[in-house]
């Protein structure tokens, strides 16, 4: 690479002019090429060294980081779960399906799981929820009936 019309000079060039004889560095330089080049071996080392415990420091701090909210998905075999399903018309639209039956475990955090339609998914535990059975609304048909117990009223306060 030509630099300014000239060839740049890099710590191996500069001991390649000094070995080979081309030019005599002594003056220019003010310690020997080898004394400079183990410094520079030591410096680099140092350097790596440092690197790298920063690098672990930081993926430490990145792992404690990720684990405070994360939780460990263990699931039974026959428990009723809801799974991730992408949408077909469009790849960032996602809804869950349910409920699923978990038939059995094919690994420590994937299994098998029947769809009640007939097929049986495989899909990993991030892509599975317990599934929750939810109420909307509960009706009483009549206030004379007592098979549920006593009837509360509420009592509107004006």
């Amino acid at each position: 690479m030509v630099v300014y019309g000239r060839l740049p000079r890099c710590p191996l060039a500069i001991l390649n002019y000094s070995w080979c004889g081309q030019r005599d560095v002594r003056f220019v330089l003010p310690k020997p090429v080898d004394e400079y080049l183990s410094d520079l071996r030591q410096r680099l080392q140092q350097t790596a060294d440092y690197a790298r415990l920063q690098a672990d420091h930081q993926q430490a701090t990145y792992v404690h980081h990720h684990n405070l909210r994360s939780r460990d998905k263990r699931f039974a075999e026959g428990v009723s779960v809801t799974a991730l399903a992408y949408e077909a018309s469009d790849e960032l639209s996602k809804r869950w399906q349910g409920p699923a039956t978990v038939v059995r475990a094919k690994s420590l955090y994937s299994y098998f799981a029947d769809m009640n339609d007939g097929c049986v998914r495989h899909i990993h535990a991030n892509k599975m929820r317990k599934f929750r059975v939810r109420v909307q609304s509960c009706k009483v048909n009549s206030v004379c009936d007592d098979d549920f117990g006593r009837v509360l009223v509420p009592v509107t306060v004006m």
